[in-house]
């Protein structure tokens, strides 16, 4: 077997992982969805059934409203 020779290469220009999982837990965001206390719009109030949390796992693009996680917080649905 005279003759072989084994080389590797990898020529890194940008590696991207890009990944989109459902029902991944944002551990930041936990207390927050489950607290509650704000309106549809964003404004606090005591009870309210809707929470501010960060979207696209990052704290830095600014909160989001979303219903609050916890069913004790949302009235019953008429």
């Amino acid at each position: 077997m005279r003759g072989w020779d084994w080389e590797t290469a990898y020529v890194f220009s940008q590696n991207l992982l890009t990944q989109l999982q459902t029902n991944l837990i944002y551990k930041p965001n936990l207390a927050r969805a489950i607290a509650g206390g704000y309106d549809a719009n964003g404004n606090p109030k005591a009870g309210g059934n809707y929470s501010l949390v960060a979207p696209g796992f990052s704290e830095n693009n600014g909160l989001v409203v979303q219903p609050a996680a916890s069913t004790r917080l949302r009235a019953p649905a008429a």
